[in-house]
């Protein structure tokens, strides 16, 4: 069976954790694979954080796939930086979307 089906997940769908993570980057075939792109353990670990969801995880198909267009790209690391910056614009998307007061006079200025 596939990951995803073993997690229940649709296929394509499967997620890892931190603790997987670190479990997968501990293989050698991943760390020859890791090699061949030219990305470190550090990279690795940057571009699973950029990828992670709400509870922590992350599709392991995304961060594969990310991994791959990274090996196909001659070496290009540029793929990390745009997903951190994605996740950091989802983010300021979530903080707008909550509506925050702009400052506590507003707030007092309501009532």
């Amino acid at each position: 069976t596939h990951l995803e089906e073993a997690e229940g997940e649709e296929p394509g769908r499967g997620r890892i954790d931190g603790l997987g993570m670190d479990r997968l980057l501990n293989f050698a075939r991943m760390q020859d694979w890791l090699n061949d792109a030219d990305l470190s353990m550090s990279d690795a670990k940057r571009l699973f954080k950029s990828l992670t969801l709400d509870d922590g995880s992350a599709y392991l198909s995304a961060f594969l796939e990310a991994i791959g267009q990274i090996s196909d790209h001659s070496m290009d690391k540029d793929i990390i930086l745009h997903y951190e910056s994605a996740k950091a614009l989802h983010m300021l998307s979530d903080l707008t979307d909550a509506k925050v007061p702009a400052s506590p006079r507003e707030e007092v200025c309501d009532t």
